[in-house]
């Protein structure tokens, strides 16, 4: 029952066709082809402002996720680091210490500076964009969906013009 519904469902986006048909019977080609060259219009310079945006926004888009990344590792990097350090340098083994153990524990300290000066200098950067960036990113996500529907609104326009056309061929042969 439950293979039935989903097919059921997925056959639904098929009988779009049948919308445009009733779609065409509203409109002149004239009215499509101005509709249509309107709707260009607008997608070129929408896709001219997303393309400002994305300049801005990609770069800090980016340190906010290299800053998330880099706060979640330095986490795990220090916890281990202090284990080394408890296993190290514990209170039974002041006297041996391992020098394998030793050298690993300087490597994983230095990983450990790098990732402090990195989130360090993520968070100097998502600070001085704080108001900017959620913005940017209302500004980004508002200009992305309304390409994507100008581009759907452009193909359906375009299957109706199609469609008339192809009618008004038939019809005048």
């Amino acid at each position: 029952e439950a293979a039935e519904e989903t097919e059921e469902a997925e056959e639904a986006p098929a009988e779009e066709p049948a919308d445009v048909d009733d779609a065409v019977v509203g409109f002149t080609a004239e009215e499509l082809e101005e509709l249509l060259a309107k709707e260009k219009e607008e997608l070129k310079a929408n896709e001219k402002e997303l393309r400002k945006c994305k300049k801005e926004f990609i770069p800090l888009r980016r340190v906010k996720k290299t800053l998330e990344r880099d706060e979640q590792k330095l986490r795990r990097r220090e916890a281990l680091v202090a284990k080394q350090k408890v296993e190290l340098y514990g209170v039974n083994n002041i006297a041996d210490i391992d020098e394998e153990k030793a050298k690993k524990l300087s490597e994983d300290l230095d990983l450990l500076d790098g990732l402090k000066l990195s989130v360090q200098h993520c968070q100097e950067v998502m600070e001085k964009n704080e108001e900017r960036y959620p913005l940017l990113e209302q500004i980004f996500n508002l200009l992305s969906s309304k390409n994507a529907s100008l581009k759907a609104d452009i193909a359906t326009h375009e299957k109706m013009l199609a469609r008339l056309n192809g009618s008004n061929g038939d019809s005048e042969e």
